[in-house]
């Protein structure tokens, strides 16, 4: 979108490429956003979901460890940014210490004033590492679950013009190009692409994130119920999660 255009809610450019083996998820997210608060503002804030996971578990212990580590031990995610520009013009990030929680899950990044009702556009190259985990966040054998946060998030913003940090990702816009390694099957928000088949670029609007899942090989089941068409995908046993 244009600089000066006010939007409704964030939009983001994704584009990224897939692979099996980590950093399994390398790219760059362009947001912009409107400030639709009453302060003009001199930082954005991020989530970086996946460096929540770069610290070991507190409070495991020898019945629980098996229920989150696939291989019982501890395996770090995390993202890295590559690079960081505001309007085209290069910044950084710095952590924002948050309790209870890893360094670098949030970070600020400084931009020029951008006072309210106007547009920026910022420019993150990341690369995302799943942790060997269980969950929705991980990889378990060759399959990758990744319900949403494998890109930089932009935090909600109040009206006061603080970031909220403690809210879930704002509702936004996404066009995504997403690029993945020969053999892999695609789940982009319940958008199937089998091996082989071009993904090409997919939008999505008014959601919270972005849902990325692959594996080698998943099986197709569909029924209808009341006229509505079910699609179930699945990985085949032999292939399949212990």
């Amino acid at each position: 979108p244009a600089a000066a255009s006010v939007l409704l809610r964030p939009q983001y450019r994704v584009q990224a490429s897939i692979a099996p083996a980590a950093p399994q998820i390398e790219g760059t997210a362009v947001v912009s956003f409107t400030n639709h608060s009453q302060r003009t503002l001199e930082e954005a804030v991020f989530l970086l979901f996946p460096n929540r996971f770069s610290q070991p578990d507190a409070d495991l212990n020898d019945f629980t460890r098996p229920l989150v580590y696939p291989d019982q031990e501890f395996d770090a995610g995390g993202l890295e940014l590559l690079e960081v520009l505001d309007a085209g013009v290069p910044s950084h990030a710095s952590p924002l210490p948050v309790a209870n929680l890893p360094g670098g899950t949030f970070v600020t990044v400084p931009i020029a004033p951008l006072p309210p009702n106007a547009t920026r556009t910022l420019t993150l190259g990341f690369r995302t590492t799943l942790p060997q985990r269980f969950g929705t966040f991980g990889q378990v054998g060759e399959q990758l679950t990744a319900i949403g946060g494998w890109y930089p998030s932009l935090v909600p913003l109040g009206d006061d013009g603080t970031w909220q940090i403690a809210s879930a990702p704002p509702l936004a816009d996404f066009d995504v190009s997403l690029a993945a390694s020969e053999g892999l099957d695609v789940i982009l928000n319940g958008r199937y692409v089998p091996a082989g088949a071009p993904l090409g670029h997919a939008t999505v609007a008014a959601v919270h994130y972005l849902t990325v899942v692959a594996a080698p090989r998943f099986a197709d089941a569909s029924t209808e119920a009341d006229g509505v068409t079910i699609r179930y995908l699945y990985r085949p046993k032999a292939f399949g999660m212990r």
